[in-house]
């Protein structure tokens, strides 16, 4: 049984880095406009920002990498009618499955440690070359819908970036006596300050509101306002939540509760970043039943069905996304609600293959 088993486990190699291999590159298509523009501006280090997208992929295409291996390799054994002589011998497909589904837990449990260990360091880099090039475009660091932390004693939000036109602005300015001093505008301009190491941000229709640490708040409006950040002196002391490890998700959550900044966006990139990981184990409960039941084992109808239910889950992904930053319930709950629709499903179609067997 053992060797029948291994047997199995050796079938779902090639699939398994042909399906990493082609999403990556699919994924690195995606970002092509993007990286042609970042080059375009850039040169050069354009070229070593675009190298760091592969490993961003990773945490992506390693659970899209094992959708592909179990629907080739159990298609693959349902066409060769393996399967059959198999059952014919007293084997149920669940013997094979059991250890398929342990090899998607291990591959969870690394893509883990790849959404903690190793793609935040690697966005940390590509931030850093980010911010020296930011400095003659600034636009480029401007990102929309996520915290930017880059200047100092200031934490920017911004809903949408059009070049250097901005909109949905939010800013924070911490300092010891106000703490912190916030304000909003509607729009907003991004000018290039005279002085290196700082930009300047036309906002039109300001609101402001300072809150002192005894509690008092004073607030104002203005037609017009302008305000110069200037870059933190250490480029490294600042992260997009992109770039943190789980620990300083945890921490960065724990400091903006007591600064009384929402932390939905945050407790959000947390949750998925786990859930995604998991998807490995999801993929193969819901990829193995699926693969026997295709009728073809052939690879191309493998990553047919592949990018099909990718596109699923993805979709899914980004409801989620929305219920959570809608507070229509608990980020957790919303970014796991993926995870177990589809790990639903897998369930009921192995129980009907099961049912099959007997």
């Amino acid at each position: 049984m053992k060797i029948i088993q291994r047997y199995v486990l050796r079938g779902h190699l090639s699939p398994f880095f042909l399906g990493l291999v082609l999403f990556t590159f699919v994924l690195f298509l995606g970002k092509l406009d993007e990286i042609a523009d970042t080059m375009a501006k850039t040169g050069w280090p354009g070229i070593r920002l675009a190298a760091y997208v592969p490993i961003f992929s990773l945490q992506y295409t390693v659970p899209m990498g094992i959708l592909v291996a179990s629907l080739i390799a159990f298609g693959r054994l349902t066409a060769d009618n393996e399967l059959t002589a198999l059952r014919a011998s007293g084997i149920s497909p669940l013997q094979l499955i059991f250890p398929c589904l342990g090899v998607g837990l291990i591959l969870s449990l690394f893509s883990l440690q790849l959404s903690d260990r190793v793609v935040p360091p690697a966005r940390h880099r590509f931030e850093l070359l980010l911010r020296k090039v930011s400095e003659f475009n600034p636009e480029l660091i401007f990102k929309e819908r996520t915290h930017i932390e880059e200047f100092s004693d200031h934490v920017i939000w911004v809903d949408s970036v059009k070049g250097k036109h901005l909109e949905g602005i939010k800013i924070w300015q911490f300092s010891d006596r106000d703490y912190p001093f916030f304000l909003q505008a509607p729009r907003g301009t991004l000018v290039e300050a005279p002085e290196g190491g700082k930009i300047s941000l036309k906002l039109e229709d300001v609101t402001w509101e300072k809150r002192r640490r005894d509690g008092t708040k004073h607030w104002g409006k203005s037609v017009e306002y302008e305000l110069r950040v200037e870059f933190s002196e250490d480029p490294g002391a600042s992260k997009h939540l992109e770039e943190m490890t789980f620990r300083e998700l945890r921490a960065r959550i724990d400091k903006f509760l007591e600064a009384g900044i929402d932390v939905t966006l945050i407790r959000s990139q947390l949750q998925e970043r786990i859930a995604l990981s998991f998807a490995c184990l999801t993929f193969v409960l819901v990829g193995t039943p699926m693969g026997i039941r295709t009728k073809k084992g052939s690879r191309g109808v493998a990553l047919g069905i592949s990018f099909g239910l990718i596109i699923l889950y993805y979709c899914l992904l980004v409801g989620a996304r929305m219920l959570a930053m809608k507070t229509w319930c608990s980020p957790t709950l919303a970014l796991w609600l993926p995870n177990i629709l589809l790990a639903g499903t897998g369930t009921y179609l192995l129980a009907k293959v099961r049912g099959v067997t007997g």
